[in-house]
């Protein structure tokens, strides 16, 4: 199943590229999967008749036409310009621009500097600590969940497959004994004929 490999080494690489904010050719990327989805599909007809399969494959596109939709969305917000407060600007630049997660903390710790009044024991180091160990706890917890989810795609898949193939194997078998009971009773009739 190296084209299962491929699927999920172009989703990886899709996510890669939102990550880096690059959204049109994360957007591309994600449409090559699709098509290489597709493709799979169609090489094994026999997957259609296999309904978890089918639905995990359904699933799994499903996802991948959501996740274009959105950065399709996000990729015309970066691209027009519109008055905003400064607050509401800091807080959508870093979903629409090219900046790194360390920008993207950067511009929160500014928010949050210019609306926070400091209480007595607390100094701005702690402050901004907490929210660079909250953002970056985020940014990794969001990196989980999209390894989570590939890999249970993954297993499903290879579940999957391996239960189609212990059907056909199966499948062949019953169709041997078929084939043997016809076979005895074509000669149990001959035999009857020639008495």
């Amino acid at each position: 199943m190296s084209e299962l490999k491929d699927i999920y080494e172009l989703i990886a690489n899709a996510e890669l590229k939102v990550r880096e904010h690059n959204f049109e050719e994360s957007i591309n990327v994600y449409q090559e999967t699709v098509k290489l989805i597709e493709e799979l599909e169609s090489k094994n007809e026999g997957f259609k008749q296999i309904e978890d399969v089918k639905t995990a494959i359904d699933l799994l596109k499903i996802d991948i036409e959501g996740k274009i939709s959105e950065l399709q969305q996000l990729k015309l917000r970066a691209a027009t310009p519109t008055a905003k407060p400064d607050y509401v600007a800091a807080v959508e630049l870093p979903k629409a621009s090219s900046d790194s997660p360390q920008t993207f903390v950067e511009k929160i710790l500014t928010l949050v500097r210019s609306k926070t009044e400091l209480k007595p024991g607390v100094s701005i180091y702690d402050l901004e600590s907490g929210i660079a160990r909250e953002a970056a706890q985020l940014l990794q917890g969001l990196s989980w969940v999209g390894q989570q989810r590939s890999k249970e795609y993954e297993a499903k898949i290879e579940q999957m497959c391996a239960e189609n193939k212990q059907l056909t194997t199966q499948i062949h078998k019953l169709k041997e004994r078929w084939e043997s009971l016809v076979e005895s009773a074509r000669q149990k009739r001959n035999q009857q004929h020639d008495l």
